[in-house]
């Protein structure tokens, strides 16, 4: 799929403020470091604090109720707070300084450095200041990149409960049976590579985006992303997320939100994909409705309902 190179007509001069943004992005899009470096890092960021804020401020303005429960271990509030671990989860003021630190510090940075350093390789430039490409052409490569990308997610993911030596980066995630949108990050550096870096480098160097594509992606991928650690089960969040039109393709908040509440565990988890169902149906680690989980040597019965 080529771009078309973006030209200004012989004796037309561009002046005032267009001009100006127009110089600065073609300037811009010519330094890999800004365009691929710097640019997937605040795509990043911007992706995930507004998805995370928003649902934040949804969660305190009434739609605490419509959290996912889980039977018998709903407090009066519906927020799902019991805990299948049988160490202490961290405090939020932890979890908030773990996201930060993910999303921003060091292994964002490496990630990002890492895309600035491989991707004027995979992607050659220069390129157009706007990709050159039909309505139908867009939505089939965000599809099929999205599709990719979730594929390596889901293997990313996987392999940290399947084997021990990298259990002990993801067990750090694992801490927190009831995620919020705020603390989604808090990871470890090696597993947001597995899970986030690598994924979207990997898929971007097999559909070759335009770089303002890419952006966009990764502002849905994680927004996404904190959408799936929101335990929001409501109509707008299975609009947001497509599962309310196509339930057994799309995977909804619940798919994640199950994984979180009875995986935290090694090897046997279940619902590794966080876009499609798809992967984890094929793979036979899909998760039945009435599965059962063990605390305390008591069995109790694991539901998705929903009390308002």
């Amino acid at each position: 799929m080529k771009f078309r190179q973006y030209q200004i007509p012989d004796k037309v001069m561009i002046t005032g403020s267009v001009g100006v943004t127009h110089n600065w992005w073609e300037a811009w899009l010519s330094n890999p470091w800004f365009c691929w470096g710097f640019g997937s890092y605040l795509a990043l960021n911007v992706g995930y604090y507004t998805t995370a804020l928003l649902l934040e401020y949804a969660l305190a303005h009434g739609q605490e109720r419509s959290m996912i429960s889980y039977g018998v271990f709903s407090s009066k509030s519906h927020r799902r707070r019991s805990s299948l671990l049988v160490h202490k989860e961290p405090s939020f003021a932890e979890q908030l300084s773990g996201s930060l630190w993910t999303t921003a510090g060091p292994a964002a940075i490496s990630n990002a450095m890492l895309a600035a350093f491989l991707m004027p390789y995979v992607i050659p430039g220069p390129y157009p200041t706007l990709p050159n490409l039909s309505w139908l052409e867009l939505v089939c490569q965000i599809l099929a990149f999205l599709i990719a990308n979730d594929f390596l997610l889901y293997w990313g993911h996987r392999i940290q409960h399947e084997s021990d030596y990298l259990w002990q980066f993801h067990a750090e995630h694992h801490r927190i049976s009831t995620p919020r949108p705020l603390t989604t990050a808090n990871i470890h550096p090696i597993d947001g590579t597995l899970q986030g870096g690598l994924p979207l480098i990997l898929a971007c160097a097999w559909f070759k985006p335009h770089p303002l594509i890419f952006y966009g992606l990764i502002v849905v991928r994680y927004g996404e992303n904190v959408l799936n650690h929101s335990g929001l089960d409501t109509w707008w969040t299975r609009a947001l997320k497509g599962s309310w039109f196509v339930p057994f393709v799309r995977a909804g908040v619940n798919h994640h939100d199950r994984h979180h509440k009875m995986s935290n565990h090694a090897k046997g988890a279940t619902n590794y994909g966080e876009s499609l169902v798809i992967w984890d149906w094929l793979f036979g680690t899909l998760a039945k409705t009435d599965l059962r989980y063990r605390e305390d040597d008591r069995l109790v019965n694991i539901t998705n309902s929903l009390k308002r």
